[in-house]
């Protein structure tokens, strides 16, 4: 699901247009697969309909969608990535979320 403000009210073209410049046909085919969640002002009031079976990919939670997942006990559910920084980190999210969806503590093996 597409947690961003270029999809937030169910219409996700606008992230497959961004991706256009970065991605070729096969990558734009699974985006548009991807389905937008509906938020107003958090990126949380989507992941509250959710329960706890999601992992959040983000770079910068806003500090109160980061104390929304503390007080649910979800902040093991954040994973950030931030391409801006380390542009290849989403290789890196790939194998932390085998790992998680897995049974593994990654930081365990580290």
């Amino acid at each position: 699901m597409w947690l961003t403000t270029h999809a937030n009210h169910g219409d996700s073209q606008a992230v497959v247009r961004y991706l256009h410049q970065f991605c070729g046909t096969a990558a734009l085919d699974l985006a548009r697969q991807i389905r937008p969640g509906r938020f107003v002002t958090l990126k949380t009031e989507t992941l509250a309909g959710i329960g706890d079976d999601f992992y959040w990919v983000d770079d910068a939670p806003l500090a109160i969608e980061k104390s929304w997942l503390v007080e649910h006990g979800l902040l093991n559910r954040w994973v950030e990535c931030d391409t801006r920084k380390r542009p290849e980190d989403l290789i890196r999210i790939m194998q932390v979320l085998r790992e998680r969806l897995a049974g593994v503590d990654p930081d365990a093996t580290r």
